[in-house]
């Protein structure tokens, strides 16, 4: 039955791709998130469908689509640059061939990335990117939830849709995408042109919503619980009636703490005390390890580096009961160990140009949103543009603030992330742009009223 469905649904995205040729590439956004065929038993499990997808994608943009006024920005261009710095490190990586298995998902996500503005050049289109990848993870977050709801969670031991530890499937990996995608859900029910304001979107919003919140919760990562107070505090910024949101939050987050596991209250205990944690100081020790690496390699050792590590954690632990409860020291020695954050793994396989180049395009980014933000926020037609560029840019903060404790540098998310960020930034310019001309053309007198009003629409 499964297999049944996962089949009719590619069907049917093929299908309405051959209408509309934008869908081909929502339909990719689809296969690459979801994974159907890790879901699938045995129709399409041995099908490379993220190939045939994308492939398609490509060529129903180059045959069938629209193509006037492309562009290229400057966030496009830095993932470019990324792209060929991190192939010329995997070229000369410490594990050889190795290193090129991390690289072949890698290159994907970010050349799709680069690609998503040229497809995404409508309000429609952009709106409808955004719903398609909300979707797409909330099938994997209400799936969670439910689990979460019904006690089945558990560090390392909660299985999602499918019982996987690669892309989304990976618990602090959901934690961190599932509760970063939040601003975009409330944008999406605010102000996306798609699905009106109604009872069924509100309930629907609302879900995605819990369910993304359950999350952390159900997969016990520290991870989650950080996105979750960098999202509080954005949602506290945001609210017109500061003091009243404050206490109602402080008041549900103290109400929350008896209801939640004890195995979960244990384990976010361990952020202040991490030398307690054999996990947390582990990961603190390969931290240490890959800043003493990048000394003698200084432009990385490529994808998989991390597996040259060999550490030493003492940590601290207590034993016994009652008055006869002590602290003892323990040594523990590990290899292989993964980094454990985005910013120490691109530093640790591509070394401080890769960090360098990583951080800009991510700055840069966020910087275009903000531009954005400022120049739309007052306007009538386009206020859209600046809540998206808004919803967008905490999108992105929360899950740069949730990359600190996870590895996910060259998660696909991020790259759609900065891949509707360089589209948003291009529909803008191209409105200005039309907006401008068709007044200097009414200026001097080569339009008349009636048509640069409709050179202005069309412009919108």
């Amino acid at each position: 039955m499964r297999d049944a469905f996962i089949l009719l649904m590619l069907v049917f995205l093929f299908g309405a791709a051959c209408k509309r040729p934008f869908l081909m590439t929502l339909a990719y956004l689809y296969v690459d998130l979801v994974q159907p065929q890790q879901i699938s038993y045995y129709l399409v499990n041995s099908v490379p469908i993220s190939l045939i997808f994308g492939a398609a994608a490509v060529a129903f943009f180059l045959f069938f689509d629209d193509k006037r006024d492309l562009s290229f920005g400057r966030v496009q261009a830095l993932m470019l640059l990324f792209l060929g710095w991190i192939t010329i490190t995997t070229f000369n990586a410490e594990l050889g061939e190795q290193a090129w298995i991390k690289w072949d998902p890698a290159w994907k996500a970010i050349i799709f990335g680069v690609f998503l503005p040229f497809v995404l050049r409508t309000r429609q289109r952009i709106e409808a990117a955004v719903m398609f990848i909300l979707l797409c993870v909330g099938s994997i977050t209400i799936t969670g939830g439910i689990k979460t709801l019904a006690g089945g969670g558990g560090y390392g031991t909660m299985s999602l849709l499918v019982d996987s530890n690669n892309g989304l499937y990976e618990g602090s990996t959901i934690s961190a995408v599932a509760v970063a995608l939040i601003p975009l859900i409330l944008y999406a029910y605010s102000y996306n042109q798609i699905f009106p304001k109604r009872r069924i979107t509100l309930l629907l919003s609302a879900g995605l919503i819990f369910s993304a919140a359950l999350i952390p919760i159900g997969t016990e990562a520290r991870t989650g619980l950080v996105c979750l107070a960098v999202l509080a505090i954005f949602l506290f910024l945001g609210a017109k009636r500061k003091l009243l949101f404050g206490a109602v939050g402080a008041v549900v987050a103290i109400a929350s703490i008896p209801l939640l596991p004890d195995s979960f209250t244990g384990r976010m205990s361990t952020i202040q005390t991490y030398d307690e944690d054999n996990s947390a100081s582990t990961r603190v020790a390969v931290w240490n390890w890959t800043l003493d690496f990048v000394k003698d390699h200084p432009f990385g050792g490529g994808f998989y580096a991390y597996k040259l590590n060999r550490i030493e954690v003492q940590t601290r632990r207590r034993v016994g009961e009652g008055s006869n409860m002590r602290e003892e020291t323990v040594t523990v020695v590990d290899e292989a160990r993964a980094f454990h954050s985005s910013y120490f793994e691109v530093l640790g396989e591509h070394g401080y140009p890769g960090l360098l180049i990583f951080m800009t395009m991510l700055v840069a980014a966020l910087l275009q949103l903000r531009g954005l933000y400022r120049r739309f926020r007052t306007s009538d037609e386009d206020a859209w543009i600046a809540h998206l560029a808004k919803a967008l840019g905490q999108t992105t903060i929360i899950y740069m603030c949730g990359s600190l404790f996870v590895g996910v540098a060259f998660q696909s998310t991020l790259y759609f992330l900065l891949g509707l960020a360089a589209a948003l930034a291009q529909i803008a310019a191209r409105r200005e742009s039309a907006t401008s001309r068709a007044l200097l053309d009414l200026q001097g007198g080569s339009l008349k009223p009636q048509a640069a009003a409709v050179a202005v629409v069309r412009a919108r």
